[in-house]
């Protein structure tokens, strides 16, 4: 349940974790568009994706991929890049993302999941718009297991962290969360339909390191690369 308004910078300064790292978790696809926006801009020709060696992606698209492979272990390359995708729609501006989640998206649930991206966006950037500095939003799937898998449709569930971190608002805190993440191989390709967001299981934090700041949180992994950047 989000916070009320009321309680929302007090969450902020304490922990973010049930009101915005849930929405974080499933801000990666999840999702109406409106005109507000004015006219999209052009989407660029690229040739189609070559077919992957491996479970894919071929190549990267924008926040997430393109080009799974469509076996069982595609649909968990699939899922997984759509999960962990929130850093670089938190970099887009509203009408690159929503192209982005257009693309990704099943064609029957498009509008669905950019309603919902709004929504979630607007609810992420006011509890962090009193903070410094850029958003930091770390994500790793530590553990997946495939529910179903009969094409052109297959579920997938996803354990995952975020770790999320603001200098003056947000201390690094992680959220951790399971997604079911339900897919349709449509236009060649792993499509999202829709995502479901659990927060939990959290494990302690042991004793062997004490929390960070934002600032030494940046300072300590200066030089290091997301997995999903190379």
């Amino acid at each position: 349940m989000a916070p009320s308004p009321s309680r929302s910078r007090r969450l902020g300064r304490i922990s973010l974790g049930i009101a915005v790292l849930v929405a974080l978790a499933g801000l990666a696809f999840c999702g109406r568009s409106d005109s507000n926006h004015g006219e999209r801009p052009a989407r660029p020709q690229v040739p189609p994706a070559p077919a992957p060696l491996g479970p894919g992606p071929a190549r990267p698209y924008m926040a997430g991929e393109q080009g799974f492979a469509p076996t069982r272990e595609g649909a968990v390359a699939a899922a997984v890049a759509f999960v962990t995708g929130g850093q670089a729609l938190l970099d887009m501006d509203p009408v690159e993302a929503e192209q982005t989640v257009r693309e990704q998206a099943t064609a029957a649930t498009a509008d669905d999941q950019i309603a919902d991206l709004r929504r979630l966006w607007a609810t992420i950037h006011l509890a962090l718009e009193g903070g410094t500095g850029p958003v930091r939003y770390w994500q790793a799937a530590l553990a997946t297991r495939i529910d179903h898998f009969a094409p052109p449709r297959a579920r997938v569930s996803i354990w995952h962290v975020g770790v999320l971190s603001r200098a003056g608002i947000a201390p690094p805190q992680a959220g951790w969360a399971v997604s079911v993440v339900d897919l349709v191989w449509e236009r060649d390709d792993w499509k999202l339909e829709h995502e479901a967001v659990t927060a939990g299981p959290a494990p302690m934090l042991d004793a062997s390191a004490v929390p960070v700041t934002s600032e030494q949180l940046d300072a300590a992994l200066d030089g290091f690369t997301r997995r999903n950047e190379r």
